[in-house]
């Protein structure tokens, strides 16, 4: 059967149209995971506090050895709205990707005005796990730099807000290059998002559902039913 493939959504909701990877913050929201679902699990830049760090990665560490927590992050490098200073920033990055690389599963990143150094951190650590930029913005420029490092993006609502004279690039990814995320938004909005970028790409939705839960299963490591 045919599914919307969501990787990357902060509201819990349940529906037998969707596969969603709903993200646990460390620090910020406690979920007892069921068997049947999938997460994600990792320190969000927002919520970063030096003196408790040790307490989140420890956390982090234990709820990552689970099965269906199935990415590491979101985690990453936020310029705009983070207090703290890019150097610990940075430090809790790269040891995201640390546990990405050990436990051998992908990463989901949160980037604010930082694509240069995420960029710059593939590069020195020429990671064996995918990296995925989320709620990317439809900046062909930026997306065709990551790209050609290597690192995967995931479009979400923003989508919606760019000119579509700026959007005509998407039709031209390989459709193993990006996701469809649903981020802070309540479904049906993954649908809608699906319509927009499968008319953006003159793709039926059919052959992008098709597509993506491929991207998925190759990403993730993941077994559909």
């Amino acid at each position: 059967m045919l599914k919307y493939i969501d990787i990357h959504t902060h509201e819990y909701y349940s529906t037998n149209e969707v596969i969603s990877v709903y993200n646990i913050i460390i620090g910020q929201n406690q979920v007892n995971t069921e068997q049947n679902k999938y997460y994600s699990a990792g320190i969000h830049p927002w919520y970063l506090h030096s003196d408790n760090l040790e307490l989140y990665f420890k956390y982090l560490s234990q709820e990552i050895e689970k099965n269906n927590i199935i990415a590491i992050g979101e985690c990453g490098i936020d310029l705009l709205k983070s207090y703290l200073e890019i150097s610990l920033q940075e430090k809790v990055f790269i040891r995201h990707v640390e546990l990405s690389e050990q436990k051998e599963k992908p990463l989901i990143i949160h980037c604010v005005r930082a694509y240069d150094k995420i960029i710059y951190w593939h590069k020195k650590i020429r990671p064996k796990q995918n990296w995925i930029v989320h709620g990317i913005k439809p900046n062909e420029y930026v997306i065709y730099n990551l790209l050609n490092q290597g690192i995967k993006i995931s479009f979400g609502k923003l989508v919606f807000i760019a000119n579509d004279s700026r959007l005509h690039f998407i039709k031209k990814l390989s459709e193993n290059d990006f996701f469809i995320e649903s981020d802070e938004e309540s479904y049906p909005f993954i649908t809608q998002l699906y319509q927009k970028i499968s008319e953006i790409r003159k793709q039926s939705i059919i052959d992008l559902q098709i597509s993506q839960m491929n991207n998925f299963v190759e990403t993730f490591k993941i077994k559909l039913e």
